[in-house]
């Protein structure tokens, strides 16, 4: 769920609780919208039919796998960041990840130009335990570059392992049918030797099945994290719209904000993108981020998958 930042550089003045309200009033008309939702998957016309009640699958588990023409829409993470309220299906596998993710930042300060490149992999591996509960490993790896320029001249870079995420994903309600969705998802880190990482936290995802089409997203996640052997406290609170065009085809658009109990607090982006589902069990996507703080990327194109098997 987490991708390092790179080195602090100053909090932004004209970044601050006050400037992002306008965000938590879309999220309140937005949840509003959810009396008169359709389930995630379903195709909406003008006057759709009443959904059959979904099928009884809580004998399902990792020895006796949920058969193929029961599992639930493919859900992916990675496209836009914020964790989907839906588990994997029981017995069965999910890779998810970018194959491309791409991060760029640059800034001045007086004479001094600062840039950083960083080229970061995080798949995730989750594994259905029950019908509503999966387990997930998330490795992160990157090769980072960050270089000075201008009345002095440096480079530095930050390669190879950063750490683990290993949690549980818990369905509360609407994994497979109903107008909402609701999940909790605990995890601990495990970091490497290196300082600057999270320690651990939970998602929280809600998630409002829309008619037309369209599915709204919502995570909030709490964590702890280390750098320099300090402890710091910090909350991610994450948004994306989605709107499928026929069987196969979906866009979407995110918003991504983040608190931390720091020197420089607020890390915001937005982007977009899109996903093809090639079969029902593999989705392309492709998509792209940009910074709206100054401590946070310039931009982030980015190229992955989500795989079920």
């Amino acid at each position: 769920m987490w991708v390092e930042k790179f080195p602090a550089l100053g909090h932004n003045p004209g970044m601050s609780q006050n400037s992002l309200r306008g965000f938590q009033h879309i999220f309140t008309a937005a949840a509003g919208l959810a009396v008169i939702g359709l389930p995630h998957g379903a195709r909406a016309d003008d006057n759709p039919p009443t959904p059959a009640p979904a099928a009884d699958k809580t004998n399902y588990n990792l020895f006796n796998a949920t058969p193929p023409d029961q599992f639930r829409p493919l859900a992916n993470d990675a496209d836009d960041g914020v964790t989907d309220p839906t588990t994997v299906d029981a017995g069965h596998v999910e890779l998810q990840g970018s194959l491309l993710d791409y991060y760029h930042y640059s800034t001045s300060r007086g004479a001094v130009n600062y840039s950083a490149e960083q080229y970061a992999w995080s798949p995730r591996v989750t594994v259905g335990l029950f019908n509503n509960v999966d387990l997930f490993i998330h490795p992160s790896f990157q090769v980072a570059s960050y270089t000075y320029s201008g009345a002095y001249n440096a480079s530095r870079s930050n390669n190879g392992y950063e750490g683990i995420n290993v949690g549980a994903k818990i369905n509360l309600w609407g994994n497979d049918d109903g107008m909402t969705a609701l999940a909790v998802a605990p995890f601990v880190s495990i970091p490497n030797d290196d300082g600057g990482t999270v320690l651990g936290g939970a998602d929280i995802s809600f998630a409002v099945r829309l008619p037309d089409q369209f599915y709204l997203k919502f995570m909030s996640d709490p964590f702890a994290f280390n750098n320099n052997d300090t402890d710091y406290f910090g909350i991610e609170n994450d948004m994306s719209l989605h709107k499928t065009f026929g069987d196969n085809l979906d866009t979407y658009a995110y918003l991504d904000t983040t608190w931390e109990s720091s020197s420089n607090p607020w890390y915001g982006y937005a982007g977009f993108g899109v996903g093809y589902e090639i079969t029902s069990n593999l989705e392309l996507f492709a998509g792209i981020g940009f910074g709206l703080t100054s401590n946070s990327y310039d931009y982030n194109p980015r190229l992955g998958l989500a795989w079920r098997f």
